[in-house]
């Protein structure tokens, strides 16, 4: 996907990037349909409308759910919700505020959100690489933010040409027309290379960068974690020559000036041999002390593949194992996108949930399958239960019906699906141990936002309302969970399992054979 830089600066934000409603509460309105007449799970996922439409999609939350608070994140620089991606985190910090991170205009920005206060999201500030594309945000325990960069864009004049009155303009990655950015206080002005970038949030109303390392290939991801005794920033690139992936790992710490970047180590995953042509894909890093074993394990999505990492010596990272869903004969146009580990052993059995990323729909089920391994055994990671959507949907967009990031609160795991809202998925029923089917698992209910924000320009790419990339668990005793819609801001809302919504049955499919082995393997229809 990435032969050239040419070719990167279209395909990056085109094949994997990453709306608005009234003030009302957007649960679902109550129906007198029996039990037995599942209808919330195929109204949802309804197609013949206008998918950029607010009113469109109003009144299709299921009710085990309820919005508690919203904020559109107009920015000063353009005057409307951030727009085009919505890639964004979350931090939990220690002590002090909660913070919200989102990307913004299409990969050039970022908005600061105070989330402390679940009932009352608040803007904060805004961050402007008006000369550098951003891929990806992470928020630190401490309520700083880590930036990687893809590499620098061209505007139309240079910085020091700029008059402090004059507008802005830049290409999408996407093409189009120039959109225009607005001159303010919060610009940072000077073009930037391929970096992983910390940005100084002790004043959130006047972000600054306080570092930046350089990294080889192109930005994709980032991570940021207090675990093991460090401050972890994890900035991951994908090579420009093949389809090697680098994660560099560093370590926050306090220098005079402010918080620097440590480098500690970088760890390549080569190409998956049955795909080593495989040059498009996502890559990211999540890191636990496994519950099992004691070990600090890093959890990397690497396109085709995800690896299992022992980061025991930080400086000496060694592969433990790899799993995939792709078999040899595949053409590898899904991707392995993000993991999801349990924090704690269920009944002496640890899981991770795997999720996947893919442009267009499969031609087995409605979007991709995510799977539940159990790796009890970090070396030897196995499938026992699976997820789909449970109904058909006519996609008329790319990703526009994807799985993206998840979290997990008890037995629910809560899936952002871009334009398909926030799913939530029964985990109750996960097999323990490794059984010799791998079980299909239920839907429990679906998050619509549809609040009322400002439009963005028609030229941004995923105007579909909603269009959500992330969802965060901030508080485990309701659970409070945050989103980011692209286009109507950011939303916090709560989940409660003993309000009883109908199960829909799960999408006919047998999982196993989708696995390399197993069957067909998975393909995506063309």
């Amino acid at each position: 996907m990435r032969r050239a830089l040419a070719l990167a600066l279209l395909m990056v934000a085109g094949a994997f990037t990453g709306c608005v409603g009234t003030d009302g509460d957007v649960r679902r309105a109550s129906t007198d349909e029996e039990p037995d007449d599942i209808l919330w799970s195929s109204q949802a996922l309804e197609d013949g409308h206008d998918h950029t439409d607010r009113d469109a999609h109003a009144n299709l939350t299921t009710e085990n759910f309820e919005t508690i608070g919203h904020d559109p994140l107009v920015t000063e620089a353009e005057g409307t919700s951030p727009g085009g991606s919505s890639c964004a985190d979350v931090n939990e910090p220690d002590e002090g505020e909660r913070i919200g991170a989102q990307k913004a205009a299409d990969s050039r920005g970022i908005v600061i959100t105070d989330l402390s206060d679940p009932t009352d999201p608040k803007m904060i500030g805004e961050l402007w690489l008006t000369f550098t594309l951003i891929y990806d945000v992470a928020v630190t325990p401490e309520g700083n933010v880590g930036l990687v960069t893809s590499y620098p864009q061209q505007s139309p004049a240079p910085a020091a040409d700029v008059a402090a009155d004059q507008p802005l303009g830049y290409f999408q990655p996407c093409g189009g027309e120039p959109i225009e950015i607005t001159q303010t206080d919060h610009q940072d002005p000077v073009p930037r290379p391929v970096s992983l970038l910390l940005v100084d949030l002790s004043d959130p109303s006047e972000p600054q960068i306080a570092d930046q390392r350089p990294m080889a290939g192109l930005g994709h991801s980032v991570f940021s974690e207090d675990v093991g005794e460090r401050d972890w920033l994890v900035g991951v690139t994908e090579s420009l020559v093949h389809g090697g992936r680098q994660y560099y790992f560093t370590q926050i710490a306090e220098g005079p000036q402010g918080p620097t970047i440590e480098p500690l180590s970088t760890y390549v995953a080569e190409p998956n041999p049955d795909h080593a042509d495989y040059l498009g894909g996502h890559t990211d890093a999540w890191i636990q002390e496994h519950p099992q074993t004691g070990q600090l394990v890093g959890y990397l999505s690497a396109g085709p593949q995800i690896e299992l990492v022992d980061l025991s010596n930080p400086r000496a990272p060694q592969q433990l194992s790899t799993w995939t869903d792709i078999g040899p004969e595949d053409p590898g146009v899904h991707n392995l996108h993000s993991l999801e580990p349990y924090e704690q052993l269920v009944n002496g059995t640890h899981y991770t949930t795997v999720g996947p990323e893919l442009g267009s729909p499969a031609d087995y089920a409605p979007t991709g399958v995510v799977w539940v391994l159990d790796t009890t055994d970090p070396e030897d990671p196995k499938p026992v239960a699976a997820w789909t959507l449970p109904d058909e949907v006519t996609w008329e967009g790319r990703l526009q019906f994807s799985p993206h990031y998840m979290d997990k609160h008890d037995d629910t795991l809560f899936i952002s699906m871009y334009h398909g809202g926030v799913w939530a998925v029964d985990l109750s029923d996960v097999p323990e141990g490794s059984p010799e089917d791998v079980q299909m698992l239920d839907s429990a209910g679906v998050y619509v936002p549809a609040k009322e924000a400002p439009l963005p320009d028609s030229s941004y790419s995923y105007s579909w309302i909603p269009n959500l990339e992330e969802v965060f668990v901030v508080d485990e005793d309701e659970p409070t969970l945050v989103t980011f819609d692209a286009n109507t801001g950011v939303y916090s809302f709560t989940y409660d399992d003993e309000v009883e919504v109908p199960t829909p049955e799960p999408y006919d499919l047998d999982p196993a054979e989708l696995l390399p082995g197993g069957g067909s393997a998975p393909t995506q229809a063309s």
